[in-house]
């Protein structure tokens, strides 16, 4: 169930309650375009500068897969906080529309046998891929783009150059 809180104060988090989100790098596909987003969420550091011991969902903005994220909401078990500097002035944003993502991919990969590694949901009338990342056969890099996930390989190993 997804419910929605929004003061529209500016500078106030936006809190999204949710089911369950584990930890982990999701890769969000829409089947109609092919277009997708990868988005990690995992806990700070104790030690961190910026939220210690905090779960965070990140949105990967870069080249580099393990690096390259920008960060937009808080995470816990009941909700997504997107922070006010990431929302959008009518709440609609993109940073708002992955923290309503999240948790219908989280679902879609609970499965009767447990935890799976590919699903399919539907979301404000469209039908999303869910991929949790995997690391390439070859160099145990991370994969986060569908076309590597799906062959188990990154571009620069299929090509030979790793």
């Amino acid at each position: 169930m997804m419910s929605l809180a929004n003061d529209g104060a500016k500078g106030k988090i936006m809190t999204m309650t949710a089911t369950a989100i584990f930890n982990g790098t999701y890769t969000l596909t829409n089947v109609a375009t092919g277009d997708y987003k990868t988005i990690r969420v995992r806990t700070q550091k104790a030690d961190a500068r910026f939220a210690a011991g905090k779960r965070i969902a990140a949105l990967l903005s870069g080249p580099d897969n393990n690096t390259s994220y920008t960060g937009f909401a808080f995470v816990d078990d009941a909700s997504i906080r997107v922070w006010g500097k990431k929302r959008a002035a009518d709440g609609k944003g993109a940073f708002e529309y992955y923290a309503y993502l999240l948790p219908k991919a989280s679902e879609a990969l609970i499965g009767a046998e447990g935890l799976e590694v590919d699903g399919t949901f539907t979301a404000a009338g469209r039908e999303y891929r869910v991929q949790l990342s995997k690391k390439c056969l070859v160099c145990n890099r991370k994969l986060t783009t569908p076309e590597s996930i799906n062959r188990g390989m990154g571009p620069r190993c299929r090509m030979g150059i790793a």
